[in-house]
């Protein structure tokens, strides 16, 4: 059961129609409009077979479902291989082929192949929209996220983090002044890097960073009482447009709450109506904003 939980989890964020194979309605008015956006309409007649209290994942299934071919975002060979590539990782967590496949009958999926189209290359043409999104809005998401190219190194004693910054301000070299005196860590390991908001560094570092209006070493050991963590921070540069690609790289991949955002600027563009109460009571409660 474990396994079958992680195996959910995976994907838990795709919004899928994953788990419903047992659900089952008789529609009488199966050509109502539930949904229209940029003309399209998803019917109840698109919704058979989904429980109706989950409708509101099976109603954003079909939307992101729609945005995809609205933004021609297509199904590529390298999104099937990377796609592959992650229900491969997925795999090594069972001790056999047959293990797997029972996981994925109760998830709900026929087999492999199921998952893929119904799971793992939706995902990759999510990311695909995501970046798109980031790509179209730079400037919005570069002022919500504020990207800076950064070093930091986390230390677990304040001695280390003062020895830290003394090598740095003698010009020695960062990978191996982290390694000498800092934690490990996978985040503030001193190596080069986009630091974002919400992007898993701690608070107080990415305060620090934000704040800094210059490239270069921030002359302060920067403390984290709540985790008693100290940090040293080198930064590389200040202006995300001189890089650019890296920086909505990493919040496309990297930020939690970019999914919403993106949602909304397509509902919005798209003109997203919602005609059954059902669904908009239902999208509302977990996608308040993309109801108006």
């Amino acid at each position: 059961m474990k396994k079958v939980s992680l195996l959910l989890c995976a994907f838990a964020m795709l919004i899928t129609l994953a788990g419903c194979k047992d659900a089952k309605a008789n529609i009488s008015d199966g050509k109502t409009k539930l949904v229209t956006i940029n003309k399209t309409s998803i019917s109840k007649n698109d919704l058979y077979g989904v429980l109706k209290s989950n409708s509101s994942s099976a109603v954003l299934n079909l939307i992101q479902k729609q945005l995809y071919e609205l933004e021609k975002i297509e199904i590529t060979d390298a999104m099937k291989k990377e796609a592959q590539k992650n229900i491969d990782e997925i795999k090594k967590s069972y001790k056999s082929d047959k293990e797997f496949k029972e996981a994925l009958q109760n998830a709900g999926m026929k087999d492999e192949n199921d998952y893929l189209n119904k799971i793992a290359y939706p995902a990759q043409q999510r990311a695909e929209l995501i970046k798109k999104y980031a790509k179209d809005n730079k400037n919005k998401v570069f002022e919500k996220y504020h990207p800076v190219k950064a070093s930091v190194i986390k230390c677990d004693k304040k001695d280390n983090a003062d020895q830290a910054l003394k090598a740095l301000n003698e010009k020695q070299n960062i990978d191996e002044v982290s390694k000498r005196f800092g934690k490990k860590d996978e985040v503030s390991n001193g190596k080069e890097q986009i630091v974002f908001a919400n992007s898993g560094i701690s608070q107080v570092v990415y305060d620090k960073i934000s704040q800094t209006s210059k490239a270069g070493l921030v002359n302060e050991v920067i403390a984290d009482e709540a985790t008693s963590s100290y940090y040293v921070i080198y930064i590389h540069s200040v202006d995300p447009n001189s890089y650019s690609n890296e920086a909505i790289d990493a919040i496309s991949n990297g930020a939690y709450d970019i999914t919403n955002d993106m949602l909304k600027f397509y509902a919005d563009k798209y003109k997203l109506e919602i005609y059954d109460i059902d669904a908009y009571n239902q999208l509302k409660a977990s996608n308040p904003d993309l109801i108006k």
